[in-house]
């Protein structure tokens, strides 16, 4: 997570309409993708697209907070310009043209996948509180998704209960401890594969 430089991309996805930068948007998630996958299971099997979506969660969520900027750029742009739009307003000092096309695009792709906001709630409405719903919404497709549904009755419940038992807290403080060999804190690469194993089912 913190060798990603992340800030950058943000910023980028804050500040350039998503249309525009798709096909660095689709290079930068297939980098990320490959990355995770030789962290997590080096040459071998086991990491496909649920695996990938459910890394690219929150930790708080059940995900490794390695976020995907195909993710971020479904709520950046838009939270950027709503949020910017009044101090725009006041540093110019002139009627505020109206929104480009693309931010009209954008917004009715967020919407299509958090539901409809209103224009009241919508300049309300942070990066934060939009990428919020959007995770809530991405965890909940994760959850009822084939990968978990067309397994047997017990195995759906041992998924689910996994998949809450790290939303429980202090279960995920692992993933913030710095490696101490001093102290012997260290995981080895078989003990961290066996935990991803276990975490992203």
């Amino acid at each position: 997570r913190a060798c990603l430089g992340s800030t950058k991309v943000v910023h980028l996805l804050r500040t350039s309409p998503p249309c525009l930068i798709s096909p660095a948007i689709k290079q930068m998630e297939s980098c990320l993708r490959d990355t995770l996958r030789s962290i997590i299971v080096g040459d071998g099997p086991w990491f496909d697209d649920f695996q990938f979506d459910l890394a690219t969660l929150p930790i708080d969520m059940s995900g490794l907070g390695v976020y995907n900027p195909a993710d971020i750029s479904n709520f950046a742009y838009v939270a950027s310009m709503v949020g910017t739009q009044g101090l725009q307003d006041r540093i110019m000092g002139v009627e505020p043209p109206p929104l480009p096309v693309e931010f009209h695009r954008s917004l009715e792709s967020l919407q299509s996948i958090i539901g409809p906001l209103s224009d009241i709630e919508l300049p309300q409405q942070t990066q934060s509180t939009l990428a919020k719903m959007f995770y809530d919404k991405k965890r909940s497709w994760l959850v009822s998704s084939p990968y978990i549904t067309s397994r047997p009755v017990a195995l759906q419940r041992r998924f689910l209960a996994i998949l809450e038992s790290t939303r429980q807290p202090h279960a995920s403080d692992f993933l913030f401890a710095l490696p101490n060999e001093g102290l012997c804190q260290v995981m080895t690469s078989m003990e961290f594969r066996a935990v991803m194993a276990l975490r992203l089912l």
